[in-house]
């Protein structure tokens, strides 16, 4: 049924009144600006939470390899000023300090190396901080990460066994330095986690 012109001229100037056009943008503005407000503060929340979990990942990153250079620099210490020690009570007192410091270092990175990149993995599933393809990447590193921590355990092995272990070396002059001949190996470890990480919170930007 067709409207009468008269009707039709009604309608027209309904619509075009200003209080109807100032009434319909209210009401637009009070449902879309919410939507558009809340949907950019979403987004900026997760670019944020991103840049912070990139920063993350590099800052214990390189706490992990500040606590395995701590390990290695108290093998180094003990080898230059106690393996020439003539006196058995007195090296003997030195490698129970060696035992207590590297302790101590061993459990702050067994408490944190082996565990932050799944804390990390977790994180960004459970926020959807990434798409299912980086988070699988970022899966991949965090096991390449791991296998990267393995060889240096074994590397740190050595002088523990050599000088902590029961069949620790003795002291004198005869006795010979192991950490000059693994630093090379430790690092190149270490330039390799610092790739792996750099990899890792590259993910998130």
């Amino acid at each position: 049924m067709r409207l009468a012109p008269s009707t039709k001229e009604k309608l027209d100037f309904f619509l075009r009144h200003p209080l109807t056009l100032s009434l319909t943008g209210m009401l637009l503005g009070s449902l879309l600006i919410p939507w558009i407000v809340g949907r950019s503060s979403k987004q900026a929340a997760v670019a944020d939470t991103r840049l912070k979990q990139a920063l993350q990942v590099m800052a214990t990153s390189n706490g992990v390899d500040a606590t395995i250079n701590k390990i290695e620099t108290a093998f180094e210490g003990f080898e230059k000023d106690s393996l020439v020690i003539e006196q058995q009570d007195e090296f003997l007192r030195r490698r129970e300090d060696l035992r207590k410091r590297v302790y101590e270092l061993y459990a702050e990175f067994d408490s944190t190396a082996w565990w932050w990149g799944r804390n990390t993995y977790d994180q960004a599933r459970i926020l959807h901080l990434i798409s299912p393809a980086r988070l699988d990447k970022l899966n991949e590193h965090i096991g390449q990460y791991n296998n990267n921590l393995v060889e240096t355990a074994h590397a740190i092995d050595i002088p523990w066994h050599a000088y902590l272990g029961t069949n620790a070396v003795t002291h004198g002059s005869g006795a010979k330095e192991i950490m000059p001949s693994l630093n090379k190996q430790l690092r190149t470890l270490q330039q390799q986690r610092s790739e792996i990480a750099g990899n890792m919170a590259a993910l998130f930007q």
